[in-house]
């Protein structure tokens, strides 16, 4: 699961750079895309001071790859940051597939935030 920080401060820029916080993760995001297999689960979540639910945690072969990237492309930066809200609402997309998840499947929480 990626856990995409979309408060107000990923609208700035890296040290001489031009291009912004947010658009560097949004594409790093859809780069990663391209290196799942289709019995990968991937999810994302968005957060500022509340956590919204872009992708639920499901197989790669069941997504519409094409159209999670356009949509991750569009993502804007506005609000504060809460990287708890973020946390609480990844650690649920794996609590709602626990019981579906073989053993030995490795499961990651991936965070995408310049707040650290």
């Amino acid at each position: 699961i990626i856990v995409l920080d979309i408060s107000g401060s990923m609208q700035s820029s890296f040290d001489n750079g031009n291009a912004t916080k947010m658009a560097i993760a949004n594409e790093a995001t859809v780069k990663l895309l391209d290196h799942l297999n289709d019995g990968d689960r991937f999810g994302l979540v968005l957060f500022n001071t509340e956590a919204h639910l872009k992708q639920s945690l499901e197989f790669v072969k069941d997504i519409d790859i094409d159209k999670l990237k356009m949509d991750i492309m569009e993502i804007k930066a506005n609000g504060g940051t809460s990287m708890e809200v973020g946390y609480k609402m990844a650690i649920q997309q794996y609590e709602n597939i626990k019981s579906k998840v073989e053993e030995g499947y490795d499961n990651r929480v991936i965070f995408l935030t310049d707040a650290i």
